[in-house]
């Protein structure tokens, strides 16, 4: 069972290791995905270049690099639209510009807005106000949400944290786990929503589905490329019945190339996508990072997205159709190294490890201090710097040896460096090195977990923390948008998360007119529920 072996991780672990050294990483790949399971290769950023997946999604394309006579591999937006933005077709392909070539375009007043613009300027445009969940920016659109645990969730949290309605299409047989009611991990990214229950193996369901769909602005689901498709809630199906609805699919592949069906979660595409191996402290050892970070930008991506759809939707009265891949999310994050490794065929890209890789900097890490998990980030740029780090640490021996005397030879001898200076910051409290450090006017801060946090002073000046009565766990603090708005702030009228399915009778009976007959006849033969 699950808690003998987590009781008995390290055997686990060593037994899973003999196994794995006996196959390649594409052998096992191929074997879990074909099982089900989100296995994935760790990749180099050089092999995320040779990608055959990527290369069928042309994901990377040629951008000239000025004055070296060759051109790179630049990663595109990672979603694609359908209809394409305006911009896909020249400005998201063209180069970082040098220094003053566009003087004579813009500052010529060369650039005009078009017939169309100007009318759509005019004009009042196509969204429409009559259903808000409370005030904001994106008061009065509607999103009929499908999706689960993080990615698709957080994005949704940002449309309902800004106003717009947001209806979750739930079922008894999947609230549990990540996406229980009840779980913290729930009430964090689902506030601000609508719960409703649909048991989609139901046809009557779907239909109801469908209609919701009909009157909200915007769907978004993270299922595998056949589920919405095969509902008979696809894009093309939805369009039929609402040409201008905006629908956002974000899976872990992407719903076209060789590797769409496969199964993925941010550990999996955070692999695939070469930052696993660049976070990781050297090349023996790659743990990567220790949290989903590639769902949680996976969902900021896929709010902007939604956004450009609706900005292009006011133009045009058209909808759009929204493809999103984790995987493309991942690659985009590391895009100048993919940069670098098309220009150097990867050969001068390694692991970091406690170094500054773009800025030159040492020491430069994070280091340990006084008490269980405690750290100090430092960063010395300059000799200044230095010179008031070694004051601070009141001149210690070694801060005086030569190979220490300037920035590149401390470089050049930062992992010895690394441990000199531990030996120190090992002394004091995280808190009371960053200050001295920070009076100083060497750049350190404390490494703050969740507790550090929740007391911050910075962030309780600000208001960051808000305090909502929460049906499940009572009075709590949720976090503040980081976005704020002149006007005020948008959380005076935010909502916890929704139980299971306590929005159903608004957006059965009121939105879409059924009797109350009619619902309890649904209740009872499991469509709603």
């Amino acid at each position: 069972n699950e808690q003998f072996r987590y009781n008995h991780i390290d055997h686990v672990i060593k037994v899973l290791g003999k196994w794995t050294r006996s196959h390649s990483r594409y052998e096992l790949f191929q074997l879990g995905q074909l099982m089900g399971f989100a296995w994935a290769p760790l990749q180099t950023p050089k092999e995320v270049l040779e990608c055959p997946h990527l290369k069928a999604r042309k994901f990377f394309e040629d951008v000239e690099l000025p004055g070296l006579d060759k051109s790179t591999k630049y990663p595109r937006f990672p979603a694609i639209f359908n209809p394409a933005l305006p911009s896909s077709s020249a400005c998201a392909r063209k180069r970082a510009p040098l220094v003053g070539e566009d003087n004579k375009e813009i500052l010529g007043n060369q650039i005009k807005p078009s017939d169309h613009e100007i009318q759509r300027f005019s004009s009042k445009g196509v969204i429409s106000r009559n259903h808000r969940m409370n005030n904001g920016p994106l008061s009065g659109i509607r999103v009929l949400d499908f999706s689960r645990v993080l990615a698709g969730p957080y994005a949704t949290r940002i449309f309902g944290d800004f106003g717009a309605e947001v209806i979750k299409v739930q079922t008894k047989k999947t609230a549990h786990g990540a996406e229980a009611n009840t779980s913290i991990y729930f009430r964090a990214w689902n506030r601000n929503k609508r719960s409703i229950t649909l048991d989609m193996d139901h046809s009557e369901a779907r239909d109801l589905a469908l209609r919701i769909a009909c009157i909200s602005d915007v769907v978004v689901e993270n299922f595998s490329p056949r589920v919405m498709t095969n509902w008979g809630l696809g894009f093309d199906r939805l369009k039929k019945d609402k040409p201008d609805i905006i629908m956002l699919s974000m899976s872990g592949m992407g719903h076209t190339g060789p590797w769409k069906d496969f199964v993925a979660f941010g550990a999996t595409v955070q692999s695939l996508g070469g930052l696993t191996y660049l976070t990781s402290y050297d090349s023996k050892f790659p743990v990567g990072p220790g949290y989903a970070y590639a769902d949680a930008i996976a969902g900021l991506y896929g709010a902007f997205a939604v956004l450009a759809a609706l900005e292009l939707r006011d133009r045009t009265g058209e909808g759009v159709y929204i493809d999103l891949s984790g995987y493309e999310v991942v690659c985009s994050l590391i895009g100048p190294t993919l940069m670098e490794a098309a220009v150097t065929n990867g050969s001068t890209i390694f692991p970091a490890r406690n170094q500054a890789v773009d800025e030159s900097a040492a020491p430069y890490g994070c280091y340990k201090c006084l008490g269980i998990d405690r750290w100090c980030a430092i960063a010395v740029f300059d000799e200044t710097q230095w010179h008031a780090l070694c004051k601070v640490l009141g001149w210690p021996e070694w801060s005086r040896m030569k190979k220490f005397s300037n920035l590149a030879k401390r470089r050049k001898h930062s992992q010895e460096l690394d441990k000199f200076l531990e030996s120190c910051t090992m002394k004091y409290h995280a808190e009371e090195l960053a200050s001295l450090l920070n009076e100083a006017g060497v750049p350190a801060g404390v490494v703050k977990n969740a507790k550090d946090l929740a007391t911050d002073p910075h962030l309780l000046e600000r208001n960051f923390f808000i305090p909502l009565e929460d049906p499940q766990f009572g009075e709590t603090i949720l976090n503040e948008s980081p976005i704020r708005f002149r006007q005020g702030s948008l959380s005076r009228n935010w909502k916890a998360a929704p139980l299971l399915g306590e929005d159903n009778r608004y957006v059965f009976v009121e939105l879409l007119g059924l009797s109350e007959s009619e619902v309890s006849s649904y209740v009872k033969e499991g469509v709603i529920g």
